[in-house]
């Protein structure tokens, strides 16, 4: 996310950093319909008078505050991102999952780098030549693929869970193994 030619070296270096071009700071989201979705898809409010120690459901937090819990994680995590994915949630929300804590982590604050990254989905690139016709072409701009679900913004929390290939041919290799 910062930019390794830009940063100076000697006496600043570390003093100066730059983002990289695609790269953005989050500006923060108000959370309300998220959480009205989270309640939807099942997360249990906390409760005072419930032993949450002794239950089989991951913690649900949301910018560092817990807010309940929810007993089929995987499921919960994959509903949030497809809403985020189609438009009905804002680009910029995080979600990431610790499995070994069994918590997921949503986060809808400002000031979180973030960078786009092309969607795979079931070892398969979303983008395709069309897509990039269309760019080459100015009949979309950037802002088409989030709309179209070709890519995402990943903070750095994210992308520390996310699986990333570095080019096209590391999907097809994995693919074939």
């Amino acid at each position: 996310m910062v930019c390794p030619a830009e940063t100076p070296e000697g006496g600043s270096c570390g003093l100066v950093k730059n983002l990289t071009l695609m790269a953005q700071i989050s500006v923060g989201q108000k959370p309300f319909e998220l959480l009205e979705a989270l309640y939807e898809f099942g997360v249990d409010p906390l409760r005072p008078d419930f032993n949450y120690q002794n239950t089989n459901s991951d913690k649900i937090f949301l910018n560092g505050q817990w807010i309940g819990n929810h007993s089929q994680p995987s499921v919960l995590l994959l509903e949030i991102r497809q809403m985020r994915r189609n438009n009905r949630l804002p680009k910029e929300y995080s979600i990431v999952r610790d499995i070994d804590k069994r918590e997921i982590k949503i986060y809808t604050d400002a000031g979180r780098c973030l960078r786009a990254m092309f969607i795979v989905e079931n070892n398969e690139l979303l983008l395709r030549q069309k897509h990039v016709e269309k760019i080459l072409s100015k009949e979309w701009n950037f802002e088409q693929f989030f709309r179209h679900g070709l890519i995402e913004l990943l903070d750095v929390e994210e992308e520390e869970s996310a699986m990333i290939a570095m080019f096209v041919n590391d999907i097809d290799r994995n693919r074939a193994s």
